[in-house]
């Protein structure tokens, strides 16, 4: 996980303040850390990043769009990565339209206290690998499973079971 920089975070806020504490925060994390100033900025990156983008931070109230606008169009581009809405001004209805819209993973008031969102994002991460991992072990069983039935159909032609006694089928 935070071992492996084989994906990138990304941190999205008009204030270059935030910005830079976001990224004292994680960069001892081993993570590829990118940054923008706005969502149409994001949204560039996104679609030119070579790595997979495995968590977005997004302020809500920026110029250009809102932070549940950019997280809504971000799916687009990496519908796995978990997202988190950075803001001062939380109300139930921005709150509501972010989880709906952009499918958020949660919310993170300013100011934050860094041990908490550590926390946060580190279980987030966790728990996003453990359902990649799941994923992956399901995807591999079903494939193993319809190689098993193909291959006892490419079986049942070859033999037939007649009166409890094996024959070989020669008619194939």
């Amino acid at each position: 996980m935070a071992d492996d920089p084989a994906f990138s975070i990304l941190f999205v806020d008009d204030e270059p303040d935030v910005i830079n504490a976001l990224k004292r925060l994680f960069f001892m994390e081993n993570f590829i850390i990118l940054t923008a100033r706005g969502g149409l900025q994001a949204l560039d990156i996104l679609k030119t990043t070579d790595t997979a983008v495995r968590l977005i931070i997004s302020d809500q109230r920026m110029p250009e769009m809102t932070g549940a606008e950019f997280l809504e169009q971000s799916r687009e581009f990496f519908p796995y990565a978990l997202r988190f809405l950075l803001t001062a001004h939380s109300d139930a209805e921005t709150l509501i339209s972010a989880v709906n819209k952009g499918r958020i993973h949660g919310y993170v008031s300013k100011p934050w206290d860094d041990v908490d969102l550590r926390r946060l994002i580190r279980g987030a991460l966790r728990e996003q690998d453990l359902f990649l991992k799941n994923a992956t072990l399901h995807n591999l069983t079903r494939k193993e499973s319809r190689d098993y039935l193909q291959f006892n159909r490419q079986l049942e032609k070859t033999f037939c079971v007649m009166d409890d006694s094996l024959v070989l089928n020669l008619d194939d």
